[in-house]
């Protein structure tokens, strides 16, 4: 179940965390943000399915996912990037997920991503984007891995 929604300089957020039960309602003023939480939802959702960002970068455009403004709004006011983040319960286990999208002249590109297991009280990182590409051009990234050992 996703237990809480986060993001951090996303269109109009610096930064906030939203907790979430089994039904959440969103009740405000008119553009108090209710909409770019949902949005960032979406977004989210569409990054955990494993769509490619060129993808995600192309239904933004032609307004298949439901994100209100070009491209370069969906960052707070000068920012390069955004983070959107969500916290997940499931079998015993309470993870928590991030991911930091960048904004360039050729579109989206992913920043940082880590998973962490928020148990643990070293909040034990399961996978982490060590080193993003130094090219434009490329897709590859280093990511280190903790092979899912356990310090106690």
């Amino acid at each position: 179940m996703l237990a809480a929604l986060g993001v951090d300089n996303f269109k109009s957020y610096r930064s906030a965390r939203l907790p979430l039960a089994e039904l959440t309602v969103l009740i405000g003023a008119n553009a108090s943000g209710k909409s770019n939480l949902l949005e960032a939802l979406q977004m989210l959702s569409w990054l955990a399915r494993g769509r490619r960002l060129s993808e995600i970068l192309y239904a933004l455009k032609d307004r298949q996912l439901d994100v209100r403004g070009p491209v370069n709004r969906l960052v707070h006011e000068d920012n390069a990037s955004f983070m959107l983040s969500a916290r997940i319960k499931g079998d015993g286990q309470l993870l928590g997920f991030a991911v930091t999208l960048g904004l360039e002249a050729q579109g989206l590109r992913i920043a940082g991503e880590a998973l962490v297991d928020e148990e643990t009280a070293a909040k034990l990182f399961l996978y982490q984007v060590d080193r993003e590409s130094s090219s434009p051009y490329s897709n590859e990234i280093q990511v280190a891995y903790n092979n899912f050992a356990r310090e106690e």
